[in-house]
């Protein structure tokens, strides 16, 4: 077995962070010299072209102020630039490896925040699409062990991490911006939470047997499991405020709560009946059938056809997950 690369000496750290940051610093000088310069025609983003977040001048009335945030544009093009010119993967060869399930987590969260796709994560990492979806429909922390994909996205989430650079998070920036916005009476406090979320108010919405959390349910597990992932995608609600409001369906909980890993193990989980038992499936239920009603969108054919296969609901006593 391989000894573990022995640590870069930080002295030779703080050498390449100073190159680097000098060498940004021309870019920049280079890039304002040339302002009439299209779009169109500017190189793939490097790491000797991103810029750093820059303070803004002081006040003259000498009233000390934050320095300006990078958009988030910005955050993504520093996130995605080729570092290989700065950071060689290769000084990665001898690290242990981080199990595969982790490796797998971090891809799934880059794809998911829509910072990057899968054809640029191929192409950024030298992998092959078809490889790299094998390798993200493997289980477990060993398994995609045999792929490539896995020392190749080691080599590339651990530049990032060497460089000091975070993964952004859009969906964190939009619902900043927008409480940020309220704070400063730019919405009405009656629009407050739709403005954050984006979302109806479903509180005055009642179902039937909701008061003793009995409501006839219409929608099979991976029914449930396609909105959850459409609703965190496409909205701005965060998973620990979705655990919160699924909680919030509950009028007689067993439970104290909604952890997110129930959430994470009820969305990892494949069958119409895998995950039926779960506090996940009723609850999310409710909330999408109250937030259907809400917006006035119409039943799905899915939905109506269980009505009338199953006109009590779909059996919730049995679980048929399958161990992987």
């Amino acid at each position: 077995m391989a000894e573990p690369l022995t640590p870069t000496h930080p002295s030779v750290t703080n050498a390449m962070k100073a190159l680097t940051e000098s060498i940004i610093r021309d870019s920049r000088l280079e890039a304002n010299a040339q302002p009439s310069l299209k779009e169109n025609n500017a190189p793939k983003p490097t790491a000797k072209t991103i810029s750093k977040p820059t303070s803004k001048a002081t006040p003259a009335s000498g009233k000390k102020r934050k320095a300006a945030e990078t958009s988030l544009e910005e955050e993504i093009a520093a996130y995605k630039a080729d570092l290989d010119d700065v950071i060689c993967t290769d000084d990665f060869e001898n690290d242990p490896l981080p199990s595969c399930g982790s490796i797998r987590a971090k891809m799934n969260k880059l794809f998911d925040s829509g910072v990057m796709n899968k054809l640029e994560f191929c192409r950024a990492t030298g992998t092959n699409f078809n490889s790299l979806n094998n390798f993200l429909k493997q289980k477990g922390p060993y398994g995609g062990s045999d792929s490539c994909v896995w020392r190749n996205a080691y080599g590339w989430f651990k530049q990032r991490e060497v460089m000091g650079l975070k993964m952004p998070d859009p969906k964190k920036r939009r619902i900043a911006e927008a409480k940020k916005n309220e704070a400063e009476g730019k919405t009405s406090k009656g629009e407050s939470s739709k403005s954050v979320t984006g979302l109806p108010d479903i509180s005055n919405i009642h179902l039937p047997d909701e008061e003793i959390d009995d409501v006839p349910v219409y929608d099979d597990c991976d029914e449930i499991r396609r909105k959850i992932n459409a609703h965190l995608k496409t909205t701005n609600v965060t998973e620990a405020q979705f655990c919160r409001d699924l909680y919030a369906q509950f009028k007689v909980p067993t439970c104290k709560g909604i952890q997110s890993k129930q959430l994470s193990d009820f969305r990892s989980t494949k069958g119409s009946n895998c995950g039926a038992k779960s506090s996940v499936y009723y609850a999310a239920y409710v909330y999408f059938e109250k937030l259907r009603i809400a917006q006035g969108k119409p039943m799905s054919h899915h939905h109506a056809l269980n009505m009338d296969l199953n006109p009590g609901g779909l059996p919730r006593d049995v679980d048929g997950r399958a161990i992987v």
